[in-house]
């Protein structure tokens, strides 16, 4: 089964060719032929010789990659002061008694200049977009960090609306996210950890946390986990996501996925891990639990009651979301006297013309909702608006006029859908849709009873979940003596909040110090 499941993922044992472990030997003939013959068929690779110093006493090499590197900053800052500057009697008097590494170093007037031996770490850098500079007498070579930087400007996210505070986001560059926290936390103890995870695609995947508040066996298991990851390619943090997290098996996010660094600060000041991959604009938050996928940052940016309010809403109507489809077709279908005499005639009568029963009519009406929602989603966002708003209309109303549906299941489906957009997380109200339907056609089976059934499986599911060691349902289960619950369904005011989530384990539980009100008290 684990060969299997290995083969479906993609996953092997063999991590690369055993040319991958080969170091440079100093010979340039022979270093050259080597790379060549790595970097065969790979048209985009460029070789320029070089012969330094007036009598020609040194022969380099400079090996680029065509649209990944800038050119001008290695005509500029490699090429140029090695072949001109060198050429020159007086600068050569200077440093010609060093040694070639010396000599070199000395020569380029550039900052992100480092040495690499290994010929596999030398192949990964050039396709990194650095410069690599091969001299002959040298056994390693000059990596010049000489990336072409084109960006996307930073823009606010689209998925995570900002409604007050920041409006960045992340885009697709590792350092110019990674700088977004940094701007955030000036300080040192904030450490960025950088590990290269995919055998082919070799991606750059940073990892943050606070030292000193942070757990350190948190810390040692996200690396873990990112080490062991044995892929050929990462092509979004969202791979990432599947390969580490606890159950793979469960519809429920167990990692939170966020696009603002105002949300990834937060989270490592609490004590959580940050992963952020290159090329994505999406971030981490390790771990995950239920009660974080339903806050927001700007819920602490607002007044405490305010806030309160609106997380209240969106844990109510996810809720609804979730069982508003199952508890009309139960009550409708078996349990009419919990309502009143005239509801359920009115019902009756707008079910009249409609052949089918509750639960079929429920469940049509569900999957029209996600047809319109995958539409709305993958055509371009003018024609979408279009076609979720006008299709919705125009499917009821001719639904309902060919007598295929109610008009009370419309309302019904149309509050579902409108109670499953509170949902601040895309992937956590994915979760819920997915068993929307499963608790409709319980409820449809045996009323009452059946929805209470779905409830508590998908309620035991929820609290069998881990995410790196911590309980799904923390802080509210597994309840801890003395536990807090501050920062929860009701968002205190922040002179209360005074200390870190328990169930975290942070070294430093104190996060804020109010002499004003401890002399009050």
């Amino acid at each position: 089964m684990l060969r299997f499941m290995k083969k479906v993922l993609g996953i092997s044992r063999d991590t690369g060719s055993s040319e991958g472990d080969q170091r440079l030997s100093g010979n340039l003939d022979r270093d050259v032929k080597t790379l060549r013959g790595l970097l065969e068929n790979c048209a985009d690779v460029v070789f320029r010789p070089l012969v330094l110093g007036p009598g020609r006493e040194f022969r380099a090499m400079v090996i680029t990659a065509e649209g990944l590197v800038d050119k001008d900053l290695i005509d500029d800052h490699v090429i140029r002061p090695l072949v001109i500057e060198l050429a020159k009697d007086d600068v050569w008097r200077r440093v010609k008694g060093a040694a070639p590494r010396e000599l070199i170093t000395m020569a380029i007037p550039f900052v992100d200049v480092n040495t690499e031996a290994v010929l596999s770490r030398v192949v990964a850098q050039l396709f990194r977009g650095n410069g690599v500079l091969l001299v002959d007498g040298v056994d390693c070579a000059f990596v010049v960090g000489t990336p072409a930087l084109k960006l996307r400007s930073i823009d606010e996210p689209k998925v995570e609306t900002a409604i007050r505070g920041p409006h960045d986001g992340f885009i697709e560059n590792l350092r110019q996210n990674v700088s977004m926290v940094r701007r955030r936390i000036r300080h040192q103890s904030l450490k960025v950890e950088l590990i290269s995870v995919g055998v082919r695609s070799q991606q750059d995947v940073a990892v943050l946390y606070v030292d000193g508040v942070v757990d350190p066996k948190l810390v040692d298991e996200v690396r873990s986990r990112l080490k062991s990851i044995n892929v050929d390619v990462i092509l979004d943090a969202g791979y990432i996501e599947q390969l580490i997290e606890d159950d793979w098996l469960s519809p429920f996010p167990q990692l939170q996925m966020t696009e603002r660094p105002d949300k990834v600060t937060s989270a490592v000041l609490e004590g959580r891990v940050a992963v952020l991959v290159d090329h994505s604009p999406g971030a981490l938050i390790i771990p995950g639990t239920l009660d974080s996928f339903f806050h927001a940052p700007e819920d602490h940016y607002s007044r405490w009651f305010a806030s309160s309010i609106i997380r209240t809403v969106r844990f109510i109507g996810t809720f609804l979301a979730l069982v508003t489809p199952g508890l009309y077709v139960a009550i409708t279908s078996f349990h009419p006297d919990l309502v009143s005499a005239s509801l359920i005639l009115g019902i009756a009568a707008t079910r009249e013309r409609v052949p089918f029963p509750a639960v079929v009519e429920a469940f049509f009406m569900l999957a029209t909702l996600e047809l319109l929602r995958e539409a709305g989603v993958r055509l371009p966002a003018p024609i979408g608006q279009t076609i979720g708003i006008v299709g919705a209309l125009v499917i009821g109303q001719a639904a309902v006029a060919a007598g295929i549906v109610s008009s009370i299941m419309v309302v019904i489906i149309a509050f579902t859908a409108i109670s499953s957009f509170t949902m601040p997380s895309y992937e956590m109200g994915l979760a819920f849709r997915f068993f929307a339907p499963l608790v409709l056609v319980s409820a449809g089976i045996l009323g009452l009873y059946g929805l209470i059934m779905a409830m508590l499986f998908i309620l035991t599911h929820l609290s069998s979940l881990k995410s790196f060691g911590v309980s799904y349902l923390a802080p509210w289960a597994p309840r801890r003596t003395g536990a807090l619950l501050r920062d929860t369904l009701i968002r205190s005011p922040l002179v209360y909040q005074q200390s870190r989530p328990g169930f975290l384990s942070p070294q430093d539980r104190r996060r804020l110090v109010d002499e004003r009100r401890d002399s009050q008290e």
